[in-house]
């Protein structure tokens, strides 16, 4: 039989399954005794008993089952209970603040005894302001006379003139003389070595002497003394006991005397 389920509608029964096939017949029931046998022929024995029927054939199976019927739809949720009330517990009572601890007692209040006076002292005058900076260093000007600077000066006559300068032995110098007139100028300049007295003095000069205004300046002779050639070591010799005495002969052609100017540096 098909099963249904519990609060469920039961599905549609299905079509009957086919009959079961037939029984398979029963075996031959024993065959009755021969009767015997009369003289000269008896009567046939009579017939023995039908056999028992066959056994009933087994029930053939059952049919398919039907189909499950659709499900029936699903009852309603029942209604939701009632929310109960809220319980509100009562807030219990602030405590008791307490009590403020007692205000200690205020200190006397200190006096200090007031300071007599000072005495003013006498009126001073007023303190020096500070010194201003210093301004910049103005530029180096061109080397003049200072330490290790010799200078000097000539008197010319009109006419031929000799001149000199006299320089420390065992010296290095840088040597000049400078005259400067209205059209006359002469110009000389020596960088030298002096050792003895007797011996040449090693280095170089240049002299010169202007000519356009009419030779009022002629240089006419300047120390003969000085030897060298750059480049190259000289062994000349001189004859002369004032080496370290540089001597010049100009010749002053203006109509007055005029002044010529010499000096050295000791190096």
């Amino acid at each position: 039989m098909p099963v249904y389920l519990l609060d469920e509608p039961a599905g549609k029964r299905g079509p009957p399954g086919p009959a079961g096939a037939a029984g398979a017949a029963g075996a031959a029931g024993p065959v009755g005794a021969t009767g015997p046998s009369g003289g000269g022929g008896g009567a046939t024995g009579a017939t023995g008993p039908s056999g028992l029927n066959g056994a009933t054939g087994a029930t053939g199976p059952s049919g398919l089952n039907g189909a499950t019927g659709a499900t029936g739809p699903s009852g309603s949720n029942g209604a939701t209970g009632a929310t109960g009330p809220s319980g509100t517990g009562t807030t219990g009572a602030t405590g008791p603040s307490g009590s403020n601890g007692a205000t200690g007692a205020t200190g006397p209040s200190g006096t200090g005894t007031t300071g007599a006076t000072g005495a003013t002292g006498p009126a001073g005058a007023g303190t020096t302001g500070a010194t201003g900076p210093s301004g910049l260093n103005g530029a180096t000007g061109a080397t003049g006379v200072g330490a290790g600077v010799t200078t000097g000066s000539w008197t010319l006559a009109t006419g031929s003139n000799t001149v000199s300068f006299t320089v420390p032995i065992n010296g290095n110098y840088v040597m000049w003389v400078r005259g400067n007139i209205p059209n006359g100028i002469v110009v000389w300049n020596a960088t030298v070595s002096v050792t003895n007295t007797n011996v040449p003095v090693i280095g170089t000069q240049y002299g010169w002497y202007y000519t356009g205004g009419g030779n009022i300046l002629v240089l006419i002779a300047i120390p003969s003394q000085i030897v060298g050639t750059a480049g190259n070591i000289s062994t000349a010799t001189v004859s002369t006991t004032t080496a370290n005495v540089f001597t010049f002969s100009i010749t002053n052609n203006s109509l007055s005397s005029c002044t010529v100017n010499y000096g050295y540096i000791t190096l």
